[in-house]
């Protein structure tokens, strides 16, 4: 049996004009010090416009982060991030990749749209 992403969850941790911090987690069938995550998020993206895209990787958390036994995160830092309006949606989306003893065993896209809570 494969190890495969089971469910993601996106957080904001921080967004500012500034800066955006995104966190990703991944709920696995299992994890073991084999098992990593790896990918990107890549943007802005918004229909009808003109962007300049950049690939963010994603990376290793330097804590835990309170994560269950079948749970993995990484973040990313997004520097002055294009925030998401109604007449401007941009998103950022790329590559999850689940990574078993040195094999991909999954990948699924994670999208996200940086905005201020109303």
């Amino acid at each position: 049996m494969n190890n495969r992403i089971r469910e993601t969850r996106v957080e904001i941790r921080r967004l500012s004009p500034t800066e955006a911090e995104v966190w990703v987690f991944a709920e696995l069938n299992w994890v073991t010090p084999g098992t990593e995550l790896r990918g990107r998020l890549v943007g802005p993206q918004c229909p009808g416009v003109t962007t300049v895209e950049i690939s963010y990787p994603f990376r290793r958390p330097q804590r835990s982060d309170g994560n269950s036994a079948s749970t993995l995160a990484v973040h990313v830092l997004i520097p002055e991030p294009n925030l998401w309006t109604e007449q401007t949606p941009f998103v950022y989306q790329g590559p999850l990749e689940l990574w078993q003893d040195g094999a991909r065993s999954d990948t699924i896209t994670v999208s996200v749209g940086l905005k201020f809570a109303s």
